[in-house]
């Protein structure tokens, strides 16, 4: 049998999706003893379908054992990720709820929004599922309507309940993977240094040919990266490694092998596995190329208060720079709407807000920054997290002159439209003038020191 996973799914086209998931309807009821054509699906994937791709209408009652929760479903079938927003417009399209949802609430049936794009946590498919209730809050009859969200995952798991369409997946994906295909080179001792820098020199070779890496290499580069343990320090394979993660797993193929990189680079990362160096480069390659999917499991899947256990992933970054600054700005903004209230300040918090020049020390505010804070529901609240990175991180030279080259920064805020953020800008460069007095005559009384030390 195929080990299928939520990677094979997320490569059906939205056809072979809208059909696995029929076929998979029709198994359940046989299994059952319940005839197969109480389920109806086809035609094209963009046709009117009236927020219904696949319909279960059995006229006996389903065991409750079955992955089919009620005698009547309607699964609405997304080749896409599906969070709140997009919930909210295909169940309430002009904010009006379908008519096909509202039968099956008539029906006491269910309604589930089936996702091959989406991996969630579940704390994140709670939240989907929130939304599915809240669009349908105006029914008389709420409660009768049965609701759900199948991610990859989860329909990755009801495909391997069923022998012959895990094979048919794996068909149409063209992934015939078994534990047989794994090359033998990784299984050897150095066998995945020999392994990633082999596929490392091709895509290299690519690069300057100005070719793109080929299906195949593609497919050998996720293999080298599943291979990857993080179970010693990587030193030039970092770099290695963050070349091929970028050539590799772009797109919806390399979603999974990103999640389980990146959750072995979490797991290396409480027990200090890796050198700050090396993390920081295999982060940033996997939020440059799969920027949605990481954030989300650096900052969402976690119990409150753990922030997702990347407590420290970001402490280095005024030495060697945020991994973040790999995410692009119109996605990091976006995924900050998402959650404005909390996002906005977490992500100030972990990025150095301004370039300096090489040559002159110069300040200057990054883009990102000045439009994270124009976004930011609460504007100070992003300006504090700046501030506070103000403080010089470096003991070599004058830091009276790095606290005063930073607090220029604020001057741009002086005459802001919004009058409070002007006046707390204000508020705060008067108190680092304070502390810069207080600074230089800190540090005239040491050079003093010195001088009469060596009198």
């Amino acid at each position: 049998m195929f080990d299928i996973t939520g990677q094979d799914i997320s490569l059906l086209s939205d056809e072979d999706l809208r059909a696995l998931i029929g076929r998979l309807c029709e198994a359940e009821l046989r299994r059952h003893s319940l005839s197969p054509l109480a389920v109806t699906w086809g035609g094209h994937q963009n046709a009117t379908d009236g927020g219904i791709d696949v319909r279960v209408a059995a006229e006996t009652t389903v065991p409750a054992t079955s992955a089919i929760p009620r005698s009547n479903v309607g699964f609405q079938v997304k080749a896409e990720d599906m969070p709140r927003g997009k919930i909210l417009a295909e169940m309430r399209p002009d904010d009006i709820l379908r008519a096909s949802i509202q039968e099956l609430a008539t029906l006491r049936g269910s309604y589930i929004i089936v996702s091959s794009k989406g991996s969630v946590s579940y704390t994140a498919l709670r939240e989907r599922k929130r939304a599915m209730k809240d669009a349908v809050v105006d029914l008389p009859n709420p409660n009768d309507l049965h609701l759900d969200f199948y991610d990859r995952d989860r329909v990755a798991t009801w495909v391997r309940d069923h022998h012959g369409i895990a094979t048919w997946v794996a068909r149409q994906t063209g992934r015939h993977r078994g534990p047989g295909t794994r090359p033998l080179l990784l299984g050897l001792a150095d066998g995945f240094d020999v392994a990633l820098n082999m596929v490392w020199i091709r895509i290299i070779q690519l690069h300057h040919e100005k070719k793109d890496p080929t299906p195949e290499l593609e497919a050998a580069g996720r293999l080298v990266v599943e291979a990857c343990e993080f179970d010693r320090r990587l030193n030039r394979e970092a770099h290695e490694l963050q070349e091929v993660v970028e050539a590799c797993l772009v797109g919806p193929g390399g979603i999974a092998t990103a999640e389980r990189l990146f959750d072995r680079l979490k797991v290396s990362h409480s027990i200090y596995g890796l050198g700050f160096m090396d993390e920081s480069t295999v982060l940033e390659a996997l939020l440059a190329v799969q920027p949605l999917t990481v954030l989300n499991r650096l900052f969402v899947s976690a119990p409150p208060g753990d922030e997702g256990g990347m407590r420290g992933f970001f402490d280095n970054h005024r030495t060697v720079g945020s991994p973040l600054d790999r995410v692009p700005q119109t996605i990091l903004l976006a995924w900050c709407d998402e959650d404005r209230v909390f996002r906005y300040p977490l992500i100030a918090a972990r990025f150095c807000p301004f370039h300096k020049h090489q040559t002159t020390d110069v300040r200057s505010w990054k883009e990102v920054a000045l439009a994270l804070l124009e976004r930011a529901p609460d504007q100070i609240a992003v300006l504090k997290q700046y501030i506070y990175q103000f403080r010089p991180w470096s003991y070599s030279g004058s830091q009276s002159a790095a606290w005063e080259a930073n607090a220029k920064l604020l001057d741009v805020f002086e005459n802001h439209a919004d009058a409070e953020l002007a006046e707390f800008a204000r508020n705060e460069r008067e108190k680092l003038r304070t502390t810069l007095d207080e600074l230089r005559q800190e540090e005239l009384k040491s050079e003093r020191r010195d001088n009469e030390r060596f009198e």
